[in-house]
């Protein structure tokens, strides 16, 4: 329930309240394989040059990454997998969706490539749709924890001025994500429902949406045209 007044903004952001929203979006989940079980292996704590060939392969994910996203995109890291989504509304334009699809087509073989050469596991990438439900903040602040009666003190308001760094991550599009979810669950159980190795897997709800962006922008699919890395 709301209250007239609030000691720090945390505490006002704690007691908001959302609006129920249905938002329709697609989402890329990769993921670097054979991470967790070298960590299981060495019993969570690797060697320095364990620790080194881990780095290099999280570094070049990140790379890969950032190289091919555009600013339509939320992204998350989590470990050794990055999420990427795009919410999709009646304005989205096919070029737009087509630059989702690119991005993590080129992540994906730009990683696979570093892998290969270096004769490491492999990355595998799944890619569906789903919706989200916002329902609270996509941050807190270190200043939201500032007691809100002394924000017109010369201490208190020059404590955070130059690093107000970010506390909690909320992003709006991750947010009771099904799309997201219904990715790292397949990824999870892998082998079990026919999932393994380093490749890329493509739900049959981004089949069916894609067909249905070309159908109302009557573009032409070739059924012969097939990517294979």
């Amino acid at each position: 329930m709301a209250k007239s007044y609030y000691n720090t903004n945390s505490e006002k952001k704690a007691f908001e309240s959302f609006s129920p929203k249905e938002s329709y979006c697609i989402c890329a989940w990769l993921d670097l394989l054979g991470v967790s079980s070298d960590l299981m292996k060495n019993d969570w704590h690797p060697s320095i040059a364990e620790i080194n060939i881990l780095q290099s392969r999280l570094y070049n994910m990140n790379q890969a990454f950032t190289l091919n996203m555009s600013f339509l995109e939320r992204a998350f890291i989590l470990n050794d997998g990055i999420v990427k989504v795009m919410q999709i509304e009646s304005n989205t334009h096919p070029d737009m969706i087509s630059l989702f699809i690119r991005g993590i087509i080129a992540t994906y073989s730009q990683l696979m490539r570093f892998e290969k050469q270096n004769h490491y596991p492999g990355v595998r990438v799944i890619l569906t749709t789903g919706y989200f439900y916002p329902y609270t903040y996509e941050h807190l602040k270190a200043d939201d924890f500032v007691l809100n009666y002394t924000k017109g003190s010369k201490c208190s308001s020059s404590m955070f001025r130059d690093n107000n760094y970010t506390v909690m991550f909320c992003p709006e599009e991750l947010q009771m994500n099904t799309a997201f979810a219904k990715a790292f669950l397949l990824d999870s159980i892998g082998s079990k429902q026919g999932i393994h190795g380093a490749n890329f897997y493509i739900d049959k709800s981004f089949i069916d949406f894609t067909i249905s962006c070309a159908q109302k922008s009557k573009i032409r699919i070739p059924a012969h045209e097939i990517w294979n890395e």
